[in-house]
């Protein structure tokens, strides 16, 4: 995945979900409502690329297992790991 096609899926996102993954606290609470496995994602995305946090240095924590396994196998996620 380019990093033009990264943008362009970033721009899909509703502002309160761009706002939470530009966020710099590294905490960040996301509450119920659509988008939260999204957030999730380009949030972890943002700390491999842009921040250079290494796989080992994030915790994330879903809910579900359905929603763990869709952000385990969403492509932004399996490139930033294997690339590392």
């Amino acid at each position: 995945m380019t990093n033009s096609k990264i943008k362009e899926a970033f721009e899909k996102l509703n502002p309160p979900q761009q706002t939470s993954v530009r966020e710099d606290n590294p905490r960040l609470l996301i509450l119920a409502g659509a988008g939260k496995t999204s957030t999730l994602v380009f949030r972890v995305t943002r700390h491999l690329i842009k921040d250079k946090f290494l796989p080992h240095q994030i915790v994330g924590l879903t809910f579900t297992n359905k929603a763990g396994k869709e952000v385990t196998s969403h492509r932004l996620i399996r490139r930033c790991f294997l690339f590392r």
